[in-house]
């Protein structure tokens, strides 16, 4: 904006942004900042990861969760989360490397055993996904997923009973898994 004077000289002169519009009220975003330590641009790459992984492009997943884990190895959640992706795309191989990096952290014992078991399971090595998931089991007992694939494994070894009593468990905590049901259903009619 100008203020001009006699002889179109300039009196003031001011610069601001504006919006011409015909509605009557427009809505502002909210702007939210926070400064970002390149050193932690690891985390940037899983965030896209995740966003890539809902868009169903699981190329651009992988890849995103491979530069975020390459950037910071040691980054438990992001490690654990890259794992399950590629248990999800079925890279069983490549799962049981990126877990590796639990295999002596104290707090993350859990989801290593789970991870390397649902991984063995999904490669057929069925004896040492059940050695596994019971190790993983005897940390943390009240995870469907787990209970489900013990069960399944138990079911693949013959061990019908076993099977079982995982099932049952794991409708004990979510009784709305209507194939789990079946599953139980089927093995408590024989």
């Amino acid at each position: 904006l100008r203020l001009l004077g006699p002889g179109k000289a300039v009196l003031e002169e001011k610069a601001a942004q504006f919006v011409v519009t015909a509605e009557k009220a427009i809505g502002h975003p909210i702007a939210n900042a926070k400064g970002f330590s390149l050193a932690n641009r690891f985390y940037l790459h899983y965030q896209l990861a995740r966003q890539y992984e809902k868009l169903g492009q699981n190329e651009r997943a992988e890849a995103e969760y491979a530069q975020g884990f390459s950037g910071n190895p040691n980054y438990k959640e992001g490690l654990v989360e890259y794992a399950r992706f590629l248990l999800r795309v079925r890279k069983y191989d490549e799962a049981l490397t990126v877990v590796d990096g639990l295999k002596d952290v104290e707090k993350g014992r859990y989801d290593y055993l789970l991870i390397n078991g649902l991984a063995k399971m999904g490669m057929g090595d069925t004896t040492a996904a059940v050695t596994d998931l019971l190790a993983a089991n005897r940390i943390y007992n009240s995870d469907t997923v787990l209970l489900n694939a013990l069960g399944s494994s138990f079911l693949k070894l013959g061990q019908r009973d076993q099977a079982l009593n995982a099932f049952q468990a794991s409708l004990k905590l979510n009784d709305q898994q209507e194939d789990i049901k079946k599953i139980v259903a089927g093995l408590t009619k024989k």
